[in-house]
């Protein structure tokens, strides 16, 4: 990232020399610094240079699709700040400017209302919420796109789980899964994991509430579904904003896992399920280092191959530049000839990246570090407590 902004200042002083200021060059420019701040976690100043670009607008040297390119981006800096009424203004807004500029019934617009349905989820407001996931499920039926559907109908049954209303949750759930049995149908796999993952906390959520056995195994048997599709899902990840997501499904079936083994324990006696109990524990300090390997900010991790790691980060930048352009031409007849090429060469990018990856994952290092945890035993644990105390959790780490 500070070599690819190196890059981009130079071109945009060369650009702002010869250029004027309202010229597509250098909005394109300031574009892509703000991506590579949202890129380097400086997501304060990427929100500022979104700004900044966004005033063009308001005096006519910023078109409609940039500018609803600008908010939309600035919209994920500011979820990832935690700034969530701010991200529900931004998000609204590039939905109008969309609508205006493309109509309602276009993907464009409908990511977005899907967005701000999960947006409007984080503060409470179920209603509007579902109002902007029926806008986006309409075109996504009207349009055949399942995955699109699946993003919807996660979202639903977030709403429904949080109203207490489990079962049309499942239901929910349970269509999207469904899914995985068509051979006809390109599912998303990362998709289909927080799908599953859906499942083990609303199966577990039951349980809580009826406190019947069978939903608490029906959670359990979940988990390990999810558990198996976790690796194909991860592969998939191309940006930080899925990322971040992701980690939340991960973190979340490691939690439920543990919680789940260990009641089937208490209801059963059967000394199984705290081994799978167990098992859940150690996978989130895993989930930990995995994580940290795959930080675009590393630099080189001992024993892999350091030009493997660079082409994985440059390989990342393209394909998340490439979003962004083929976003831009959407809806643009007399651009359609460049959208094709530029789809076909993201396609091209995104399966380079997944043989990169894979690459990745099967240097001996990258392996070692994956399945080789030293974990300490529950013996060694137990010997450090006294009588009548118990361990929930712990983390390994060094004499200190």
């Amino acid at each position: 990232y500070y070599e690819a902004k190196d890059y981009f200042d130079e071109a945009l002083r060369i650009y702002e020399t010869i250029l004027p200021n309202d010229h597509h060059e250098i909005i394109t420019t300031k574009m892509n610094l703000a991506l590579v701040d949202d890129g380097k976690r400086n997501y304060q100043r990427a929100i500022e240079q979104y700004d900044e670009i966004l005033n063009g607008f308001s005096t006519g040297k910023l078109d409609t699709i940039n500018a609803a390119t600008s908010l939309q981006n600035k919209a994920i800096a500011e979820q990832m700040l935690g700034l969530t009424e701010e991200s529900i203004l931004s998000t609204t807004r590039a939905i109008e400017l969309l609508s205006e500029k493309l109509g309602e019934n276009n993907s464009s617009v409908a990511g977005l209302n899907n967005n701000l349905g999960n947006q409007l989820i984080a503060i409470g407001e179920w209603g509007k919420a579902k109002s902007a996931f029926s806008g986006a499920l309409q075109f996504y039926k009207a349009n055949s796109e399942l995955n699109g559907q699946i993003r919807v109908q996660l979202g639903l049954a977030e709403i429904a789980t949080n109203q207490g209303d489990f079962m049309s949750a499942l239901n929910l759930i349970d269509e999207a899964i469904k899914l995985k049995t068509d051979p006809k149908v390109s599912l998303n796999q990362t998709l289909l994991f927080s799908a599953l993952v859906a499942q083990v906390d609303i199966y577990y959520q039951l349980y809580r509430k009826e406190k019947s056995i069978d939903h608490l195994k029906k959670s359990l048997e979940s988990a390990i579904e999810a558990d198996k599709q976790l690796a194909l899902a991860e592969s998939e990840i191309i940006n930080e904003e899925d990322r971040v997501q992701f980690s939340v499904y991960k973190s979340l079936l490691t939690s439920i896992g543990v919680k789940a083994a260990v009641s089937l324990y208490a209801e059963t006696g059967d000394q199984s399920y705290i081994s799978q109990a167990y098992y859940y524990s150690e996978k989130s300090k895993a989930n930990v280092l995995l994580q940290s390997i795959q930080e675009s900010n590393i630099k080189t991790i001992k024993g892999v191959d350091r030009e493997l790691l660079k082409k994985e980060r440059e390989l990342r930048y393209n394909i998340e530049n490439l979003e962004q352009e083929v976003f831009k031409l959407t809806g643009r007849e007399d651009e359609r000839n460049k959208m094709q090429l530029l789809s076909s060469r993201l396609f091209d990018q995104k399966r380079i990246y997944q043989e990169v990856v894979l690459g990745l994952r099967n240097n001996p290092k990258y392996r070692q570090l994956n399945a080789s945890l030293e974990i300490t035993s529950v013996d060694r644990v137990q010997e450090h407590l006294n009588d009548g105390e118990a361990v929930i959790e712990f983390a390994p780490g060094d004499s200190t």
